[in-house]
């Protein structure tokens, strides 16, 4: 079970995270949209200190969507986690690569044709 998904709660777990609910502020989040449509990392650091320190799951998403781009020093956290994987384990036996995958980077929510999808740019680079 994975904490960035409803799929694998019970019933009890849907009802007790609709309690633990929290009403988002528009004004704060519109701000935020801005900043991830830049991609401003810094920016979205800053907003997330001042205002909304209580979102600490929405920052966990904002902080994996910028670990995920490329930049001049790594081809970025999926493709980085797949190489690592892929040293130990091998890259022959995907069904165990991918568990392996899901269980290091849940949060990216990743299914298994992306995951393909990656290990063939990796082999193409």
């Amino acid at each position: 079970s994975s904490p960035y998904s409803f799929a694998g709660l019970t019933d009890e777990g849907i009802v007790e995270a609709f309690r633990q609910r929290k009403e988002l502020v528009a004004a704060e989040l519109s701000t935020l949209w801005k900043l991830y449509e830049a991609d401003d990392r810094n920016g979205v650091e800053v907003l997330f200190e001042a205002f909304l320190i209580e979102y600490y799951y929405i920052k966990a998403a904002f902080t994996s969507h910028f670990d995920r781009l490329e930049n001049g020093q790594s081809l970025g956290k999926p493709k980085e986690t797949l190489k690592e994987i892929g040293a130990k384990l091998g890259f022959e036996n995907f069904g165990k690569l991918f568990q392996e995958f899901q269980k290091r980077v849940p949060i990216y929510g990743y299914g298994d044709l992306q995951v393909m999808n990656m290990l063939k740019e990796l082999k193409n680079e």
